[in-house]
């Protein structure tokens, strides 16, 4: 088993079973992003429901789901 062999993701063979994905994204210079329209992508491009949303522009937790 090589060392990149431990980073490789596992198949889920229930695909019933909704796992959490963790996201952080970084950015340079103090630059933030914009919470609502993060949102608004996420419902109307990738038709996702938003659920649970708290924080703002800066730092926010929701719940996505398909």
């Amino acid at each position: 088993m090589g060392f990149f062999d431990l980073f490789k993701s596992k198949i889920n063979k229930d695909l019933n079973k909704a796992e959490p994905l963790l996201a952080m994204p970084m950015f340079n210079n103090h630059e933030t992003f914009d919470l609502k329209m993060i949102l608004d992508h996420l419902q109307t491009e990738w038709k996702s429901d938003i659920l649970f949303v708290s924080g703002g522009n800066g730092k926010a937790s929701f719940f996505y789901g398909w």
